[in-house]
């Protein structure tokens, strides 16, 4: 398995896993560097420390793991299989019970984090101990965790050194790296598994205090009275640093005991040591995991929440303004869609390194989506054109250098970003900020992308109305809140030569909403499927009355087809069974799909596309040119329309750049057999224009605005 990111694992000695860590940086009072100058070093592993990786769907009970985890355990050599049964094969009869309700608690209460310690069972028969942890990698759309990945950790020499203690206890034993100590911790006997362990020999030590072993980590000291420490069983044990005679210190795991006389007096302490270097490179190694995404590098979501809340501590303490930027690459989606994952991996650490060289050294990057990326920002200055304009210049430079063309195996890209920024507040709500960041760049996007906008309380109040369309999207279609205008599609001579079917919807407290406002959001919860048919029986429905009852609605009605919809893989089969309800011939129906629709699997797209040709529909190319799709197999789709968008026509008497590109689409579509319709045409100069460039079919408000079917007929 690849990629795999875990969440910040639980400490040694049974310390609680942190919700989110809080680092502390040198340079700010909320980031830690990347500079490891100073920093814990432990001592190098004698060998290479091998995490046993593991992945659960919590839709399906599935578990996938790698050879580390089938070699340590009795798992089939496919390394997938059951949750249940796997775990009957490979938990010891004892542990089976408590590890059945940790893996339910996985799957029903869904949490962020768990783990579990329990014994395994090898293939020879042996037993195991293993250290489980698990952490949410995957939400569904409700927000609930739909998948975990995790490591499985070999525990049994922990385990065993446990029992040793207990039994050193008492008495000593000749193996492992135990000491006796006299009653004022002067070593007086020592092990050979000591004397390896801290390069000194026997002789050396007699009579030495042990604290005199003892180091500190980098940039601490070490001021330690261990006869202070002991609990009321006479007993302590924790994390310390061994400083041996010709190498650098590492860390041990303490357990100290003493021996007391007749008259109860301590006469000797008995200590084990152990090397928890390769513990710690574990430990390490999994917060690496959990907070760091593999692709770009970066800090993940997990490491701006604490980012967020040190920067509001930061901010007040300074009395200065900060800002978080809420980074969006405009269409990313649709180059991961048409040219893979590779492609688009390899362009988000480009971009990723553009952004970095725009920051200053404090500032802190991260991206927490697949095309999203994050900047937290201190010491902007306490005043606030200050602090907008010191934000708004970086964002300049950003979106300047990641507009610079991108070379990706053989092909050239130029990505834009629509970007918001927010003031980090002066409270302690410092969660919000990223909201609100993400909120202004949904702004940016809505108005037109490349571009940056700052958040203001009016943007909330939208934000909210969102959530209320989303919330109340569900019920819409029950409700019977969906309704169908109607526009005409006239010609140069103002006769209708077809019609255009637009859904709307009547929110009970919203008003009428136009598809511009819950289509996004239908497709993004995946109720798009049951707008989409319900659309299409709608549509069928109302070509079949005005066929009997005789209204002139033109020789076609276009009904508009979503991505989502249409790649589904039976989509032909199913506007067929929908349009035999009704009996419409298909030659009266026009299907509108946007350029997104067509580009994700050009070979799939060209095969449904000359399906439902052979059966007689005919297919329109809506919002031409507002894609990423490429000119060069528009050739290979059987369209019979090209509709420029009405974005092009809504400037094409005033700005020749727009002017340029109807004309292009119009030629096009002449030179390819097609019909060409401009939408939103609302002037008559504008009409005028279009037909001098050859168009002559035409939709907008000059003619007729979207209608309910009883003021259409």
């Amino acid at each position: 398995m690849t990629n795999l990111e875990m969440a910040r694992a639980e400490p040694i000695l049974g310390r609680q896993p942190d919700c989110a860590p809080r680092p502390t940086p040198p340079t700010t009072k909320y980031m830690p560097s990347n500079n490891t100058n100073g920093q814990t070093q432990p001592r190098p592993s004698s060998k290479r420390l091998e995490l046993c990786e593991w992945a659960l769907d919590c839709s399906n009970g599935t578990v996938v793991f790698d050879e580390n985890l089938a070699s340590l355990l009795d798992l089939p050599d496919a390394r997938s299989g059951d949750v249940d049964a796997l775990m009957a094969r490979a938990v010891s009869e004892s542990d089976q019970p408590a590890v059945s309700a940790w893996a339910r608690k996985l799957r029903e209460e869904r949490p962020e984090f768990a783990r579990i310690e329990f014994c395994g069972r090898k293939r020879t028969g042996e037993s195991c101990w293993c250290d489980v942890r698990a952490v949410a990698s995957a939400w569904n759309e409700d927000g609930m965790v739909s998948s975990y990945s995790g490591v499985v950790i070999d525990i049994s020499r922990t385990k065993a050194a446990e029992e040793e203690l207990r039994v050193a206890a008492t008495a000593f034993e000749a193996h492992g790296a135990v000491f006796v100590a006299n009653e004022k911790l002067h070593v007086v006997r020592v092990s050979q598994g000591f004397t390896d362990l801290c390069g000194y020999e026997s002789a050396a030590l007699q009579g030495r205090p042990f604290v005199n072993l003892l180091g500190s980590q980098p940039d601490t000291s070490l001021d330690l009275d261990l006869t202070e420490l002991f609990d009321a069983q006479g007993h302590w044990e924790g994390e310390l640093w061994l400083k041996p005679k010709l190498r650098p210190a590492f860390p041990i795991y303490l357990a100290l005991s003493v021996i007391r006389g007749k008259d109860g007096d301590i006469t000797h302490y008995i200590g084990n040591v152990m090397d928890i270097t390769d513990r710690l490179e574990a430990h390490k190694e999994i917060e690496r995991l959990a907070l760091y995404v593999s692709v770009t590098g970066l800090p993940n979501r997990t490491y701006l929440a604490a980012c967020l809340d040190a920067a509001g501590a930061a901010c007040r303490e300074s009395n200065q303004r900060g800002a978080v930027i809420f980074i969006d690459l405009d269409r990313f989606k649709n180059i991961n869609d048409s040219l893979g994952h590779g492609v688009g991996d390899a362009l988000l650490y480009q971009a990723a390194r553009r952004i970095e060289r725009c920051l200053r050294k404090q500032d802190i990057l991260c991206r927490i989506g697949a095309d999203e990326f994050v900047v937290v920002m201190t010491d902007l200055g306490n005043e606030e054109t200050h602090w907008r304009e010191r934000a708004a210049d970086i964002v300049r430079a950003i979106q300047l250098n990641i507009a610079q063309p991108i070379a990706v195996e053989g092909q050239v890209f130029n990505l834009t970003a629509s970007v918001g920024i927010a003031l980090v507040p002066s409270d302690d709500d410092t969660q919000d900020v990223l909201k609100q960041a993400a909120v202004a760049a949904h702004h940016a996007i809505v108005a037109g992308r490349n571009t940056t906008v700052f958040f203001d309380d009016g943007m909330a109040e939208q934000a909210v109305r969102r959530i209320q369309i989303e919330h109340d999207l569900a019920s819409a279609i029950r409700e019977k809140q969906l309704e169908l205008y109607f526009q005409p599609q006239m010609d140069n001579e103002k006769r209708v030569r077809g019609v255009e079917a637009l859904l709307r919807w009547h929110h009970p407290k919203l008003g009428l909403l136009s598809p511009a406002e819950f289509i996004d959001i239908a497709e993004d919860s995946y109720l798009i499927h049951d707008i989409g048919r319900w659309i299409l029986h709608g549509a069928f429905a109302a070509v079949r009355r005005w066929i009997n009852t005789g209204v002139e609605f033109g020789d076609h009605l276009s009904v508009n087809v979503s991505a989502k919809q249409f790649a589904v893989h039976d989509f032909v089969e199913m506007i067929e069974t929908v349009r035999a309800q009704y009996g419409v011939a298909t030659e009266r129906v026009v299907l509108e799909l946007t350029e997104r629709a067509t580009i994700v699997d050009i070979d799939e797209t060209v095969r449904k596309l000359n399906e439902l040709k052979g059966r007689g529909y005919r297919l329109a190319m809506d919002d031409f040119g507002t894609g990423y799709s490429s000119l060069a197999y528009l050739r290979r789709l059987p369209m019979d329309q090209l509709k420029i968008d009405r974005a092009f026509v809504r400037d094409i008497v005033e700005n020749r750049d727009a002017a340029a590109i109807a004309e292009a689409v119009i030629t096009m579509g002449a030179n390819l057999s097609m019909d060409t319709i401009a939408e939103g045409v609302e002037t008559l100069d504008q009409q005028a224009l279009l037909l001098e460039k050859g168009c002559h079919l035409y939709q907008g408000f000059l003619y007729c605005r979207p209608m309910d079917e009883d003021a259409l007929l």
